[in-house]
């Protein structure tokens, strides 16, 4: 086993990837804050506009369909161009070059799961000896039992490396320590919980050696049946990575690194590596990557799965990491990417989309509720459905949830039509409720950013499963499409 030191990039102190006493006392007190701050305020300027204006919502009624309806008619052209895969370049899958799956793993989180992962990898990825090797790339404040586990691993399998980065702080710093002693030409970056399938790097190696940078797969959920948060999170992976992603690959010819499961050409991440300094260091590695002209893609054939979190608090706490990070890349990074020369026109109305309107719509979209105090307040009726425009603008929400959802199930992994299926009926009745709690969640992420709440808390991992009695090249057949 060896030691490394990481090398840090950027500015300031590197982020702790250790939890606080209490996170969620933080998120709910922020909570409390965006309560008043995007309900009460909006709603008492509403009412006192109304009462001198009384046109003023009805108008704003408006405004807040067609808000909906930009994004709807996004999402729709997002699902209409998933129905078809982004065309597979003529390359067969014959051997690829060297690889190198490198795993970034906190270990006092995932020393649970560690030996499951890297044993999958060893026994399950379909390449050569001699063109495979795993670097585990891991911190921990203080050396674990499960070390020495490792060592005598390493010491039976020379495809191990096992790679102690003494002074990291985050994912990025092990992925960039790893990179200074990865052999392969192509390069798979994976969180500790992912199961990838056994012709990973051979798909990839379709894209990239067709001269795409950068292929990133398909998640799913392997543990979608432990409660009723895991079976959301599996739909929404599926819209996730088998329409969203697909789909804006169909339209731009392009996609983005979702920090697991995503392959690289060696080259492009050693010339952009990974900044510890950001929350989100995929996206703004993929951004960075594209502004110097790299090629990206997405093909949900690719298939790896993953571990949801099984408890709300968890789930609160990863998705406000993954909020405010992409609002970090926003402010950072949006006005290099329209004025880029490497994005066609098709690419940046993708990335406005996914960049500023991506925070613009959290805003805008929740003064319906205020609107609606506000008119019930004043006792002014508003006319929902009042005319025709109106009605489509209600006919296209109904409809754009639906056919998402009708669309994700077509194209979803075997496990998704068959482990969980009956579940999409139950996230199409709430998921009103569901995308409200997202919403709601990134607008504590942008207060949290305003206050300078920046700390990065580790998403907390359960016990591990049982350990599967299937055959390790079988322990994923069922995610496959």
């Amino acid at each position: 086993m060896r030691q490394v030191r990481s090398r840090r990039s950027g500015s300031g102190k590197p982020r702790k990837r250790s939890a606080p006493s209490n996170p969620l006392a933080g998120f709910w007190r922020s909570f409390a804050m965006v309560s008043i701050l995007a309900t009460a305020v909006p709603m008492t300027v509403y009412i006192l506009i109304a009462r001198s204006h009384p046109g003023f919502l009805p108008g704003l009624l408006y405004v807040t369909a067609t808000v909906y309806g930009i994004t709807n008619v996004m999402v729709m052209w997002e699902a209409v161009s998933a129905l078809r895969a982004v065309p597979k370049p003529p390359a067969d899958l014959s051997d690829p070059p060297m690889c190198s799956a490198i795993i970034a793993a906190y270990l006092p989180n995932e020393q649970h799961i560690i030996e499951q992962t890297i044993d999958h990898m060893l026994t399950t990825i379909d390449l050569p000896a001699d063109r495979f090797e795993v670097i585990l790339a891991y911190n921990r404040p203080k050396e674990l039992p499960v070390e020495d586990r490792l060592r005598e691993l390493a010491a039976r399998d020379p495809r191990l490396k096992v790679l102690c980065v003494v002074d990291s702080r985050s994912k990025a710093a092990n992925v960039n320590a790893a990179l200074t002693v990865a052999r392969g030409e192509i390069l798979g970056i994976y969180d500790a919980d992912h199961w990838p399938a056994a012709d990973c790097f051979r798909r990839a190696w379709r894209w990239i050696s067709s001269g795409y940078d950068v292929v990133q797969g398909r998640c799913a959920i392997r543990n979608h049946d432990e409660n009723v948060l895991t079976r959301s999170i599996a739909v929404e992976f599926d819209i996730m990575y088998s329409v969203s992603h697909q789909g804006r690959s169909r339209i731009s010819r392009s996609g983005i690194f979702g920090g697991s499961n995503g392959y690289w050409r060696a080259e492009t991440l050693r010339s952009v590596q990974l900044d510890p300094q950001m929350l989100t260091e995929d996206i703004d590695s993929t951004v960075r990557a594209i502004q110097r002209g790299a090629k990206f893609i997405h093909d949900r054939d690719i298939v790896s799965v993953e571990l949801a979190p099984t408890r709300l608090s968890h789930w609160l706490i990863q998705r406000k990491r993954w909020s405010q990070g992409w609002l970090e890349v926003t402010l950072k990074h949006h006005r290099g990417m329209m004025a880029s020369p490497h994005l066609t026109i098709h690419q940046k109305i993708l990335w406005f989309y996914l960049l500023p309107w991506r925070e613009w719509f959290p805003v805008l979209s929740t003064q319906f509720f205020p609107m609606l105090f506000a008119s019930w307040i004043v006792g002014q009726h508003l006319h929902w459905f009042a005319t025709p425009y109106l009605r489509a603008a209600a006919t296209l929400n109904l409809l754009c949830s639906l056919f998402v959802l009708l669309i994700a199930f077509v194209t979803a992994t075997r496990l998704g039509r068959k482990g969980h299926a009956p579940w999409y009926i139950v996230h199409g009745v709430f998921g009103l409720v569901y995308s409200t709690l997202k919403t709601t969640v990134t607008l504590v992420a942008q207060y949290c950013h305003l206050i300078r709440d920046r700390e990065w808390v580790t998403t907390p991992r359960e016990d591990p499963p049982p350990a599967p009695t299937a055959a390790p090249a079988d322990r994923i057949s069922s995610f496959s499409s």
